[in-house]
């Protein structure tokens, strides 16, 4: 993950809205990965919902009403695709904060799409953890570079506990 992926990342979590990711705190005590962000995002516009959390029931009702097939239908990944694209456009700046992350909410799509309706599972819950290695990699990626080490860092850590400033939440 490059320096400039962890700025967009950022850049992108700090245009969620606060009430959101104040909710998702309440769940998330331990934090959480960016990738499970944006399977709770998927998950949360695939079902209309202004909340990030996302319980084992409703993540039944996704399977079931979203997706066929393994797939998701056309019009509810076309939705998801807009409305990221949408918020995107209007939250960050540069192009090409918005291409990594759109790039990165397709990854999520796909990962989704291979997953067999019946192991959506955990897929978005709270006990998913970060995935293996990637604080370490983002640690090693910024050696060398001050800012970079401390985005990483922030992305990876406490991020989920702090505000757009660094302040943490109440």
């Amino acid at each position: 993950i490059a320096f400039q992926q962890v700025c967009a990342r950022l850049a992108f979590l700090r245009s969620l809205p606060q009430g959101a990711m104040r909710e998702l705190l309440k769940e998330e005590e331990e934090g959480g990965s960016f990738a499970r962000l944006l399977r709770r995002l998927i998950l949360a516009v695939g079902l209309e919902r202004e909340s990030l959390v996302i319980d084992e029931e409703q993540r039944g009702c996704f399977a079931e009403t979203c997706m066929v097939g393994g797939k998701l239908h056309a019009e509810v990944r076309a939705n998801i695709s807009n409305q990221v694209g949408a918020h995107l456009k209007g939250a960050l700046v540069e192009e090409r904060d918005r291409v990594l992350i759109v790039g990165e909410v397709e990854e999520a799509l796909a990962e989704l799409e291979g997953l067999a309706a019946e192991d959506l599972g955990d897929w978005g819950s709270p006990g998913e953890g970060v995935e293996e290695g990637e604080t370490e990699r983002l640690r090693k990626e910024a050696e060398g570079d001050g800012d970079a080490r401390k985005a990483a860092e922030l992305e990876m850590g406490d991020i989920w506990e702090m505000d757009e400033w660094g302040n943490e939440f109440d």
